[in-house]
């Protein structure tokens, strides 16, 4: 599989949020990880809705445990994943060279 090279307007981008994130800590708040959750639940909780009704019979039941279930899963699984990116960031932001990423977006924007 092949992956292809960022565009200079997604490496500008992900140049000006890595030194964003290297001014400050993430925000890891409760209220910022529910922000970021909402849309994955949403749609794994429509996901599984459509899959149900399709695939058999459907009891009203069994799509709110599904639906419940997996929300419940994006939940903790994304909740895992961005407390986990947000403790490690303090070690990941000492190894980032603050004016080589300012000198690449400088030439990106020249």
């Amino acid at each position: 599989m092949k992956i292809r090279p960022l565009s200079r307007k997604d490496q500008k981008q992900l140049l000006a949020s890595v030194l964003c994130q290297l001014d400050g800590e993430l925000p890891n708040s409760w209220w910022a990880r529910l922000k970021r959750e909402i849309y994955m639940l949403i749609f794994g909780v429509l996901a599984a809705v459509i899959l149900i009704i399709v695939a058999a019979e459907p009891s009203w039941t069994l799509v709110f445990l599904a639906g419940g279930a997996l929300a419940v899963g994006f939940a903790l699984g994304i909740f895992a994943w961005r407390t986990t990116a947000a403790a490690q960031w303090p070690v990941v932001a000492k190894c980032i060279d603050r004016a080589a990423v300012e000198a690449q977006l400088r030439a990106l924007d020249a």
